[in-house]
């Protein structure tokens, strides 16, 4: 009795371990489908799964694009209709001339020195966003004008 569930269980798992590999195959040639254009792809996905009967299939898990070519294309188009209706729509406010103080810009002859001055690393302000202060080199000036 006991040898005979033995045999059985051994004869019905072999069985199992060949239809889950066939499923492996058949799982990754529909994945590779829907994510991969080029055919050759396809066939190496499928290839790498039939030879490698279950690390195959998990590789080819691993290794796979994020998206299908669906959702590629639909993110495409939402990004599309989204920049045509930023590109479309009139803006609230209008900036004025954004420049950069001319009193705090060194000399241009200066500009390729500038990490070996050390005076000017001394001099230099230590504002940031923590302090609620702007950093000298980083100064700007920009108005708001009214939209009518």
């Amino acid at each position: 009795m006991v040898s005979a569930a033995f045999l059985v269980v051994r004869d019905s798992s072999v069985v199992a371990f060949l239809t889950v590999w066939a499923m492996t195959v058949r799982l990754t040639h529909l994945d590779a489908r829907a994510r991969l254009a080029n055919r050759s792809a396809i066939r190496a996905a499928v290839a790498l799964a039939a030879l490698v009967p279950v690390g195959g299939f998990v590789l080819y898990r691993v290794l796979r694009p994020a998206e299908t070519r669906l959702e590629r294309r639909e993110r495409r188009l939402a990004r599309l209709l989204t920049e045509l209706e930023l590109a479309g729509a009139e803006r609230e406010e209008d900036l004025g001339h954004v420049r950069q103080h001319d009193r705090l810009a060194p000399p241009r002859d200066e500009l390729s020195q500038r990490r070996l001055d050390r005076e000017a690393l001394r001099r230099r302000r230590s504002g940031d966003e923590a302090d609620r202060e702007e950093p000298v080199e980083d100064a700007l000036g920009s108005e708001l004008l009214a939209v009518r």
